[in-house]
């Protein structure tokens, strides 16, 4: 996992090749003005979504992880905790389906603030649980770019 903020996503171009097109994509994209939904990534077999939610209590969240994607989740307005926790630490509840891209897991693992303009990067090995309420939800906008993974 990798957490940070936008401005500085430039020091990780070298983590992806396609992650600088993701980056130059969002730079030319009005996010709040667009409606949620999937964008392509010129030159690549990247895409963007975006998501608008409301941020959800802790017991109606869950842990998953992808094989074929990396995800490039970025909050662009909002606030949530987003869990982290490796996946050998975790529990399988639901086994990895191909066709969604997604394991589900049980288990605890680190809860981090994610406001406004945070970006965190999950890798294969990586559970996550996004979009879990700081105290009561909050509407929620949020791009998450999908890597693919070599």
């Amino acid at each position: 996992m990798i957490l940070d903020r936008i401005e500085h996503m430039d020091t990780y171009a070298h983590v992806h090749a396609d992650l600088p097109k993701v980056l130059a994509t969002l730079a030319a994209m009005d996010i709040a003005k667009l409606e949620s939904g999937r964008y392509p990534v010129a030159d690549s077999d990247a895409f963007i979504l975006i998501q608008r939610y409301t941020s959800r209590n802790r017991a109606q969240s869950v842990w998953e992880s992808h094989r074929k994607f990396i995800d490039v989740q970025y909050v662009v307005a909002g606030e949530e905790l987003m869990g982290y926790q490796t996946i050998d630490a975790l529990s399988v509840s639901k086994p990895y389906d191909a066709a969604s891209d997604a394991a589900l897991y049980t288990g605890e693992g680190l809860m981090v603030h994610a406001g406004a303009g945070t970006v965190a990067l999950f890798f294969p090995q990586d559970g996550h649980m996004p979009g879990v309420a700081v105290s009561t939800g909050v509407p929620i906008l949020k791009v998450v770019a999908k890597l693919p993974v070599s």
